[in-house]
């Protein structure tokens, strides 16, 4: 954290970086006060093998900020550059609980395949594992991944739970006789209600 006028340099740090992999930089408000903010970020990553090939942020984006979002970088390569906002609260809640692929699982060999096909052929047996439709065998890489697929909240998460549930009938309905939604659990006071949550959720 730094005062009005402060600044500083991080020390570099070496990262394995995939495909699909994304490196974040993330700029807050001092005691969430924007005022004077006229805050000035750089941020480079060079390959330590290969092309060696840099990506600067500076260089890459300062003559075409206004082109769109994403931006492209320097070496042809289309959405590399990404610009969001949000609560920085919430970026610092997630990053003690970064989560990693785990080696060995269809993701990584998805991650590392360069064929299309394959790749194509690989998403295909995730899709399966994350809807539920293909089993793991516990304590195996997938088995892993799978219990870190259902920590992700996605629209259709819960399709392959919820088949196997019936409906509550308390749910939708009025104890006064009035129309509510089906969503909607409305009780009569002092009635207690009584629900049972999943392990899985």
């Amino acid at each position: 954290m730094y005062g009005t006028g402060g600044g500083g340099e991080l020390k570099p740090v070496t990262l394995q970086v995939h495909r699909g992999d994304v490196v974040r930089l993330v700029v807050g408000p001092k005691d969430g006060s924007h005022a004077c903010d006229l805050t000035h970020a750089d941020m480079t990553l060079t390959e330590t093998g290969g092309a060696k090939r840099e990506w600067d942020i500076s260089k890459d984006i300062s003559g075409n900020i206004f082109e769109g979002n994403p931006l492209k970088d320097r070496h042809g390569n289309d959405a590399v550059w990404y610009f969001y906002s949000g609560k920085v609260a919430d970026v610092a809640k997630m990053s003690g609980n970064a989560i990693s692929v785990p080696e060995g699982s269809l993701l990584a060999q998805w991650r590392d395949e360069p064929d299309a096909i394959r790749r194509t052929a690989l998403a295909g047996r995730i899709r399966s594992l994350a809807s539920g439709k293909t089993k793991p065998t516990p304590g195996t890489s997938d088995a892993m991944l799978l219990t870190q697929l259902q920590k992700i909240a996605t629209p259709g998460r819960y399709d392959n739970l919820l088949k196997s549930i019936r409906p509550d009938e308390r749910f939708g309905r009025h104890p006064l006789g009035h129309k509510v939604v089906s969503a909607e659990l409305i009780m009569k006071a002092p009635e207690v209600v009584e629900l049972r949550i999943p392990a899985a959720l």
